[in-house]
């Protein structure tokens, strides 16, 4: 018995630790009209859309003071107004506006890093709760109800039965867990 609840306690504790983080970092390089890098503090505004041009911002983000030192500002998007889960396998672009000035082109292409984001959640949960089953690796099968598969090609067939980790694991039964193996 003990090394069940030890087991669990090594596996449920990745909820710790494993939060996704709710900004994203973000640099850019200023300069005045005539090239040269600016030093100053700005007002900078960010808005994220799902078109290279034109479209209706999804998300918009006024930062006051963003510094600039010889040229370069860093920002954390999110840190005034939370970024929404807006990254859902379709291309979104940052539009970036200093001051009173109009937005700057062309827009940046956000990639793989942001997309990162979408790990916070998870399709069809609500508030962290997962209802039904889950089924995660390759060549699995889960035929359980509220059951739980995780490695490559197991199996979960009975209510409530884990299969946690290794390759050609079966739980088979009322509340049946199988960990590690082969």
């Amino acid at each position: 018995m003990r090394p069940i609840i030890i087991l669990l306690l090594v596996l449920c504790s990745g909820a710790a630790w494993g939060a996704v983080p709710l900004q994203i970092g973000h640099q850019g390089f200023l300069t005045n009209t005539s090239g040269s890098p600016l030093d100053t503090v700005v007002s900078m505004t960010f808005r994220l859309y799902n078109s290279v041009t034109g479209g209706t911002p999804l998300w918009t983000e006024t930062q006051p003071s963003c510094t600039v030192r010889a040229g370069t500002f860093s920002v954390l998007l999110g840190s005034v107004v939370a970024v929404p889960d807006s990254f859902s396998g379709t291309s979104r672009w940052l539009g970036t506006t200093v001051g009173n000035n109009s937005e700057m082109t062309p827009r940046t292409k956000l990639v793989s890093v942001p997309y990162a984001y979408r790990v916070g959640t998870v399709d069809g949960a609500s508030g962290g709760t997962i209802i039904g089953k889950l089924n995660a690796g390759t060549g699995n099968t889960n035929t359980g109800t509220s059951a739980f598969v995780f490695g490559e090609n197991s199996a979960a067939g009975g209510s409530y039965a884990t299969a946690s980790g290794g390759i050609s694991n079966t739980a088979s039964g009322y509340a049946a867990t199988t960990c590690g193996g082969q």
